[in-house]
């Protein structure tokens, strides 16, 4: 038999703070390497899930790349509360999460 390759190990960084409901937010977030660094070379298809637990509500966006390992979506949460953010990497068969999301209550400005 043959040995498993050994895949990259990830790590994610989020790079935002806390979003207001009902108003688009930029959430950016850092794809290091295991060692704190960007990964080697850039990533093409990475997909984040956001869904609120238990996960009746979710919606799914490509990230776009902003450099250096720094990727970003857009988006509007429905409501106050609390959320979470799995990013994917179809290429390689990874799913990976990102710290849980607080959504304030007010609108900001």
């Amino acid at each position: 038999a043959e040995p498993c390759l050994a895949r990259p190990a990830y790590a994610l960084e989020p790079l935002f703070g806390e979003p207001a409901a009902r108003t688009p937010s930029c959430l950016r977030f850092r794809v290091a390497d295991g060692k704190g660094g960007p990964p080697a070379g850039a990533l093409h298809d990475v997909l984040v899930l956001v869904f609120e637990p238990p996960g009746v509500w979710q919606q799914r966006h490509w990230a776009h790349p902003v450099g250096e390992g720094v990727y970003e979506i857009e988006q509007t949460f429905p409501r106050a509360g609390d959320y979470r953010l799995l990013v994917g990497l179809p290429a390689e068969e990874r799913l990976l999460p990102l710290s849980p999301v607080h959504v304030t209550a007010g609108v900001a400005p």
